[in-house]
């Protein structure tokens, strides 16, 4: 097939020939088709990535957003164990695509790697918070608010800083709704504070640990649920602990 050619030109015809047949619905093998667009996630060419991009309505007729994401997740790991990084410019291609198309927990599993800028990560880091300062609030979660101060010109260790403690604020804010949903019709007398302590580990060329803090009030019926509270998925380490107050 073409789309599988060793010339990237060759490539880009053959993917662009094969999304004007799904357009068309002139496809003659769905199966093979959705292989064949998918295997070209992990082209190291930008150029290819800009043809398998370039028509997202058509390419996700044929191939779920589930398994678009997951290829995604599954070239940028095989080049982190391979210590290599995909280029910037391929990266953008694949970021800006989640952040446009993927759900808001897809968002969280691709950029969370980013989110602290720091040594040889730094570069990818403010590429990511890039893309994320466009992506609409529907899909940001934990992230709102936080390209901002990601992309502001202050030192760097503030900038994480700040960037943590906003994130340790929208887990504490998702927790409190989620229980106040269980709760509403509930009276309550006493209240509980919580105080959530959140590490987060990143690998620069060295393990790198930083760590944040916030608190907030909380009735005390959701205590129990908070104790085995944990964050969304994807988040490397977290715990919890509730200071009764009377």
């Amino acid at each position: 097939m073409a789309t599988d050619d060793a010339e990237a030109e060759v490539r880009i015809a053959g993917i662009r020939e094969l999304l004007a047949s799904i357009e068309s619905g002139a496809v003659d093998n769905e199966e093979e088709a959705r292989f064949a667009l998918v295997a070209r996630v992990s082209d190291a060419s930008a150029e290819v990535l800009d043809a398998l991009y370039a028509s997202p309505t058509v390419l996700l007729s044929i191939v779920p957003l589930a398994t678009f994401v997951s290829a995604i997740i599954e070239t940028i790991e095989r080049a982190e164990i391979a210590g290599q990084e995909l280029p910037r410019a391929v990266l953008r291609y694949h970021l800006n695509f989640v952040g446009q198309y993927g759900t808001a927990a897809d968002v969280r599993l691709v950029f969370w790697r980013w989110i602290l800028l720091a040594g040889s990560r730094k570069k990818r880091a403010t590429l990511a918070w890039d893309v994320l300062a466009d992506v609409k609030k529907e899909r940001l979660e934990l992230f709102q608010g936080c390209a901002g101060l990601a992309l502001d010109k202050n030192d760097d260790g503030v900038r994480n800083l700040l960037i943590a403690k906003r994130i340790a604020g929208s887990w504490l804010r998702i927790f409190q709704a989620s229980q106040m949903r269980l709760t509403k019709r509930r009276e309550h007398h006493c209240s509980t504070r919580i105080e959530a302590t959140s590490r987060l580990c990143f690998r620069d060329g060295s393990s790198r640990q930083l760590v944040w803090a916030t608190s907030g009030r909380s009735c005390p019926s959701c205590t129990s649920a908070a104790a085995h509270w944990r964050p969304p998925s994807g988040l490397e380490s977290q715990s919890l602990r509730l200071h009764r107050r009377h």
